[in-house]
């Protein structure tokens, strides 16, 4: 596994990322690292029940794409991937909500002290 270094944006260390994962109420599961140097916590992403059986579907709509030619036409592949285009989008859309949803969550909880991005 590749080494992912990054600077904190607060302290101004730079360190290894090492996500780790915080299960929340109703199956929301966060993604997150600390900074060793400050704690600062950075929410890199969120997920719920819905958004994975979201990204399960469109890893098999990408899957189903296939070979234009050989499994489907040139039509039949522009239509598949407009749709997935617009599908990653409202995943995206969902993800961005539910991860704004969580850090005011965590923001609520610490009385305002704790900053997440």
């Amino acid at each position: 596994m590749i080494k992912q270094m990054v600077r904190c944006d607060y302290c101004e260390e730079e360190f290894e990322i090492f996500p780790l994962e915080k299960q929340h109420k109703k199956g929301v599961v966060e993604t997150y690292f600390v900074c060793p140097h400050c704690n600062h916590h950075y929410t890199s992403f969120v997920t719920d029940e819905k958004i994975r059986t979201m990204q399960q579907r469109a890893k098999r709509m990408f899957e189903s794409l296939g070979v234009i030619g050989t499994t489907r036409s040139i039509d039949e592949y522009d239509a598949t991937w407009k749709e997935l285009k617009v599908f990653r989008e409202e995943i995206r859309n969902r993800i961005r909500t539910l991860k704004e949803e969580v850090i005011n969550e965590g923001e609520m909880e610490s009385d305002g002290s704790k900053e997440s991005k």
